[in-house]
């Protein structure tokens, strides 16, 4: 039961660093388009 609870608190914390990383990888590309819009 231990095992199980700490490989869902893993998955959970893995879910949330994913997520986290495609909005700033959503954020990076949007700021490249500003950037070309510009020119």
């Amino acid at each position: 039961m231990i095992i199980l609870a700490y490989i869902i608190l893993f998955f959970r914390f893995f879910g949330v660093s994913f997520l986290l990383g495609l909005l700033g990888f959503f954020d990076f590309f949007n700021f490249i388009f500003k950037k070309f819009k510009k020119i």
